[in-house]
């Protein structure tokens, strides 16, 4: 039976380093890492978390910023700690310019650290930032 819903952007799951050897029962925020090197989560719902092999609940017991998690409450000392990412945005080339195209001709947009004005379909002005990294 083929599988039924929306897709994971990328393949095979990963398991997060175990952190547990930072839990002092204060601290509530901490780095997220892959073999040693920092993880950038899409999204909260994309990582299962488990303390004491307890699933937590995304966004209520845990928020992921970046390759930093925030407990709701601090881990205890001796919790053990358990993640495994269930889906990771795919990994490409840095993004150094944008060609957008219009019906008679393209422009060329230099996305090195600079703002993009756009304006919203609500008719506001935003802007887009674009990371140098």
């Amino acid at each position: 039976m083929p599988y039924i819903g929306r897709p994971n952007e990328s393949g095979a799951y990963r398991k997060l380093d175990d952190i547990s050897s930072q839990f002092d029962g204060n601290l509530v925020s901490f780095n997220l890492v892959i073999g040693g090197l920092p993880f950038f989560c899409q999204n909260s719902y994309s990582v299962l978390i488990s303390l004491e092999g307890v699933i937590q609940e995304p966004v209520k017991s845990y928020i992921i910023n970046e390759n930093q998690i925030t407990f709701a409450a601090a881990p205890k000392t001796n919790d053990s700690f358990y993640a495994v990412v269930l889906s990771t945005t795919q990994t490409t080339p840095s993004l150094t310019s944008l060609t957008i195209g219009t019906r008679t001709a393209a422009a060329t947009i230099d996305l090195h650290g600079e703002h993009l004005g756009v304006v919203k379909r609500d008719g506001t002005k935003g802007f887009i930032a674009f990371n140098k990294a």
